[in-house]
């Protein structure tokens, strides 16, 4: 109900208690390739930040038609590149892997990712950062 009345009067619907469990959840394993770089420092059950660190679930981001970047996984890998990078992804033609690429100068689309132009974040089937180069 809430929420239902804040999005009616424009205003933003408090944070649930949980936010950084639900979205915040993150893992250092084998399944992602990890770039060293630390986790957001915040409270891991009450507070979450977006975080394209792998390990991460992507943060959410509009790529194409007000699309998310969560609806363009699912199907296959998502990789967003900056447009420097993207010079350097002729490979991934040879490969079978089900892949979309998604290129972009955007510079708040970038920084969200955590990369500049130099930069590529890839997105596993489940929406969680498999790996990200900052420069390629």
């Amino acid at each position: 109900m809430e929420a239902t009345v804040a999005h009616h009067s424009g205003a933003q619907p408090r944070a649930r208690p949980s936010e950084g469990l639900v979205l915040g959840h993150h893992y250092n394993s084998a399944a992602v390739v990890t770039d060293r770089t630390p986790p957001p420092d915040t409270h891991p059950v009450t507070e979450y930040v977006p975080s394209a660190r792998p390990g991460h679930r992507a943060p959410h981001s509009a790529l194409d038609q007000n699309k998310s970047v969560l609806n363009h996984v699912g199907d296959g890998f998502l990789l967003i590149s900056g447009t420097a990078a993207r010079h350097n992804l002729t490979y991934l033609r040879a490969t079978r892997m089900p892949i979309t690429v998604y290129v972009t100068a955007d510079p708040d689309l970038l920084v969200l990712h955590g990369i500049d132009d130099h930069g590529v974040v890839l997105m596993r089937l489940d929406g969680h950062v498999f790996w990200r180069a900052l420069n390629l």
